[in-house]
């Protein structure tokens, strides 16, 4: 059984607030575009999955290429945007993207990559990904471009996201 999340951006009243949470879009009326993550990597899956809501997105969370596959095919009207680690283990983020163009022709991604020994920027690029961003990369910038490709208006890559000196 493929284990599926899906939050729905709400903190738990056990989730401590700081003070870096200012801007949290978890209280939006409008509605909330969804984000696709596949990444192998647990503390990636687990980081974005709680950053993501609070700045106005349904995130769905894979940790390789079956699990995207079958999320896509269940939910690919919701989700808006594919993120895809480009060097996944096993079936990786090109590979991956094959597969779900298979669901959705003009299915929107980018790609997260740690090195580039398989892919360059300009390879992922070329394969019709809107952003590539190399680890190690800013969360605020990430989350910036995450929203504006999902077409929300984003209040910049600002402060909201580092740490407060307060």
């Amino acid at each position: 059984m493929l284990e599926r999340r899906h939050t729905q951006g709400r903190l738990r009243a056990s989730e401590p607030r700081r003070k870096a949470d200012w801007c949290d879009f978890t209280q939006d009326s409008g509605p909330r575009p969804g984000i696709l993550i596949v990444d192998s990597s647990p503390e990636i899956r687990d980081l974005l999955e709680k950053l993501l809501p609070r700045h106005g997105l349904n995130v769905w969370i894979a940790g390789n290429c079956l699990q995207a596959v079958d999320i896509y095919w269940h939910a690919h009207s919701q989700i808006q945007l594919v993120v895809l680690e480009a060097d996944m283990p096993g079936i990786d983020g090109p590979q991956t993207l094959l597969a779900l163009r298979g669901i959705k022709p003009n299915v929107r991604c980018c790609f997260m990559s740690a090195c580039q020994d398989k892919y360059t920027v300009a390879d992922l690029i070329s394969l019709g990904a809107a952003q590539t961003f190399v680890k190690p990369f800013r969360l605020s910038n990430f989350v910036h471009t995450l929203r504006q490709l999902a077409g929300l208006a984003s209040p910049g890559a600002g402060p909201w996201l580092e740490p407060s000196s307060n």
